[in-house]
């Protein structure tokens, strides 16, 4: 499509009577630009393969299993690498764990992140092994952190977020500069 490309084996069922969608399978996608798709801005490509069981077809119905390997995902102007998620989303929630290997993000988490428009929210409890700011377009500065964590932000863009953070271990480095 002119959304990208998505390859599919699944199994769907559509009753019409009951106006409820189910479906169960494998889905490939590629550069599929799921922000334009959801109608969700801070959302961009996302290239991926996994696998699916659910039900509904908008962020309002939809509720599904899901396990991903997400080769890239673009988010807030950054594609982030080597993602691997599993859990559940519904309502527009997702409840689940995941891992980031990506150049400049190493994490393991167990998360919550909730998608509505106006609720946006993202819960995180698990490792920060590192984040480079700068590469991840966040800073100006090479801005490194690592850390055990436990974040509760409101906000999907930089502009509105707000943050409260439980952090262990803390190390940061600032300009190649151990701050402690």
């Amino acid at each position: 499509t002119e959304l990208g490309k998505v390859t599919t084996d699944l199994k769907v069922q559509i009753n019409l009577a009951a106006q409820r969608t189910t479906y169960k399978g494998a889905i490939t996608t590629s550069s599929f630009e799921v922000g334009t798709w959801l109608n969700n801005a801070t959302m961009q490509q996302l290239t991926m393969q996994g696998y699916i069981d659910g039900e509904g077809l908008s962020w309002a119905t939809a509720r599904f299993q899901l396990e991903a390997n997400i080769h890239k995902l673009g988010f807030n102007n950054y594609a982030y690498e080597n993602i691997y998620a599993h859990g559940h989303f519904s309502r527009a929630i997702f409840q689940g764990m995941f891992t980031v290997d990506d150049p400049h993000l190493q994490l393991r988490a167990d998360a919550a992140v909730n998608f509505n428009r106006g609720t946006e929210n993202i819960a995180l409890e698990g490792i920060l092994e590192r984040a480079c700011l700068q590469g991840l377009q966040l800073t100006d500065r090479r801005v490194t952190l690592c850390t055990q964590l436990s974040v509760v932000m409101e906000g999907l863009s930089l502009d509105s977020i707000k943050a409260d953070a439980m952090l262990h271990q803390f190390c940061c480095s600032l300009e190649g500069k151990e701050i402690r």
